[in-house]
């Protein structure tokens, strides 16, 4: 209820430019980290935005206090090589949902506060229990400042990059080129590499199978080093397919209209009945075998077949060329 609410009665109907999503995680020693939409459907110019000019201030800024903050969430290993990697880019993740409706999207989390880096990201020291939260605090209100700020500051870029990520999805939609791929299937790999800061049994654990330092015990001795990684904050798209013009439901899933309204999607009805040659796709397996937060994550594959196919009044029509297509 509280995230349909947040969708329909705040991002719906606000259509802010700004939505933060705020958690209690990481990974120490940085005292906040951050993460903006990495899905490669999104806007280019919203990612641009979020990456390079809110992103950098914010950290200079925690600097300043003798802070330091870094990409959600910590190390990690892909595809065999040690790093440093961000959760996945779902879209039903609530920055990158807000990312992929073309708004400028944040996700902050703050670690557990063990430690902090000082001395402008040259030093990690530990940070006595009873002062802990004081620091998660002071972080977390360090970038939310900065993204008040920037937006104080710069008004007229943060409404133009908006604004245009949605003048384009909608543009793209209405097109009829061969040249628009939407993604369908993307993977990870390393967008840069960084000097970071990593706790020194990392590896360690890795070896026995075991977790991040963020899982274990906070009160474990645990010494920090300085080490260049790579940063695995990019996902590339591996499988692409023309952006439709729109897409058409017949009348039995009307179930899925009300859904789609709630997230803002036009949806048109045929008032005349109307033969079409279409692309049809058909469902050949599901499976829902990862359990997370509650939820089974459905996966579907399906084969996709040209045919002409009749649809009665009353079937649905949903435009690609629309605010909210990515």
């Amino acid at each position: 209820q509280e995230i349909q609410a947040l969708v329909t009665k705040v991002l719906t109907d606000w259509q802010p430019d700004i939505h933060v999503d705020t958690h209690h995680g990481g990974t120490a020693p940085y005292t906040l980290t951050y993460q903006t939409i990495m899905n490669p459907a999104g806007d280019e110019g919203i990612m641009k935005l979020a990456n390079e000019m809110f992103v950098p201030r914010i950290r200079k800024e925690l600097r300043a206090e003798a802070y330091d903050g870094f990409w959600y969430s910590g190390p990690r290993m892909v595809d065999g090589k040690a790093g440093w990697g961000p959760t996945s880019v779902e879209p039903r993740k609530q920055h990158v949902y807000s990312g992929l409706s073309n708004i400028v999207d944040f996700l902050f989390e703050t670690p557990s506060g063990t430690h902090r880096v000082i001395e402008n990201g040259t030093k990690v020291v530990p940070v006595p229990e009873e002062e802990r939260f004081k620091h998660q605090v002071r972080g977390e209100y360090i970038g939310e400042r900065e993204l008040i700020r920037f937006a104080a500051d710069e008004p007229a870029l943060l409404r133009r990059t908006v604004r245009d990520a949605k003048e384009k999805a909608t543009k793209l939609g209405a097109d009829d080129t061969d040249d628009d791929q939407i993604v369908l299937e993307y993977q990870q790999v390393a967008k840069m590499e960084e000097e970071i800061w990593r706790d020194t049994e990392w590896e360690e654990r890795q070896s026995q199978g075991g977790g991040s330092f963020s899982s274990m015990d906070r009160d474990s001795p645990v010494e920090y080093e300085l080490l260049t990684l790579p940063v695995f904050t990019k996902f590339e798209p591996t499988r692409t397919t023309t952006r439709p013009w729109g897409y058409v439901l017949p009348p039995q899933m009307a179930t899925i209209v009300p859904l789609l309204l709630d997230h803002d999607i036009t949806v048109q009805k045929l008032i005349e009945p109307l033969s079409l040659e279409v692309e049809a796709y058909y469902a050949t397996e599901m499976t829902n075998e990862e359990y997370f937060q509650g939820h089974y994550l459905n996966k579907v594959k399906a084969v996709k077949k040209t045919e002409t196919i009749d649809f009665p009044v009353g079937s649905f029509f949903v435009p690609a060329g629309q605010p909210k297509s990515n």
